[in-house]
């Protein structure tokens, strides 16, 4: 990793020059530029044993690190910033604390700050880690289904306990809560989602593409069953609905391609007149 600087003089005499510090993943050192001989952040993904979760595995890593560490977290809203308090931040050896700018880093706590940085690094004293970076991204995903992991946390975030959410297979559920589930060897945050009869789903939360919010805030809706045929009954009907709306679209759209019309004309005295007393 290098680091370039470029001065700036404010529009006033009388401020100080800036210096602003530019960080770069490759580059070649010139005058301007130092190698701060940075790296990448360790892979969470490997930290993670049969027992821990991802958000344990990220709290292990960051409380591995020397004391005299500044450590940040990085999340692109404040929304994913609160999910990542509520998930890694009761298994960590120091509080969290959110800040503003860099200047207000303490080396007591583990900050939390809103940054548009996908991946983290590790520098001298400096230890960066994005959400990205802790819950990574499926790359079982299909092109134009995958979502990176601040997509998701946002999400979660925004939902509370008893929004109605619409389940791509499943239909209309409750969202209840999140739980760690141990399932194939290895422990998995989830979603818990509640359906007609008391019957429960848990979705991981990387999966949380298959869901989507049901009306707005307050709405009511008979909850689906689990494995029940009604959803995928409705979903048919729509689907043949839509298909008749598309069939009418497009038959009204070459209907008007088609169509003509007589030209009208004006008659020349009255729209000579017209012309006369248009003022533009």
């Amino acid at each position: 990793m290098y680091i370039s600087t470029e001065a700036h003089l404010s529009r006033t005499l009388k401020a100080p020059i800036q210096t602003i510090y530019h960080l770069h993943s490759f580059g070649a050192p010139d005058s301007s530029t130092a190698d701060l001989k940075g790296k990448s952040v360790p892979s969470f993904a490997a930290a993670r044993t049969g027992d821990n979760s991802p958000s344990e595995a990220a709290a292990q890593i960051i409380n591995d690190r020397p004391v005299t560490d500044a450590i940040m977290l990085v999340a692109t809203s404040d929304m994913a910033l609160n999910r990542i308090a509520e998930m890694i931040g009761p298994h960590l050896n120091k509080p969290v604390k959110r800040i503003k700018t860099a200047d207000e880093i303490d080396k007591d706590f583990v900050c939390l700050v809103h940054w548009p940085l996908e991946t983290g690094f590790e520098i001298a004293g400096l230890w960066v880690a994005t959400e990205q970076d802790i819950y990574g991204t499926r790359i079982s995903r299909p092109p134009g289904k995958r979502r990176r992991s601040e997509d998701f946390l946002r999400e979660v975030s925004s939902l509370e306990a008893n929004d109605l959410v619409v389940h791509a297979e499943h239909g209309i559920g409750r969202f209840d809560g999140l739980e760690i589930v141990q399932s194939g060897g290895g422990a998995h945050e989830c979603l818990r989602l509640i359906y007609s009869g008391g019957d429960r789903l848990f979705l991981p939360v990387e999966n949380i593409e298959l869901l989507s919010r049901y009306g707005q805030d307050g709405t009511e809706a008979s909850l689906d069953k689990l494995g029940g045929v009604a959803w995928q009954a409705r979903k048919a009907r729509i689907k043949g609905r839509i298909k008749v709306m598309a069939e009418q679209l497009m038959k009204i759209a070459a209907e008007r391609e088609m169509a003509r019309a007589d030209i009208l004309s004006a008659p020349d005295g009255a729209y000579a007149e017209f012309c006369a007393r248009f003022g533009y």
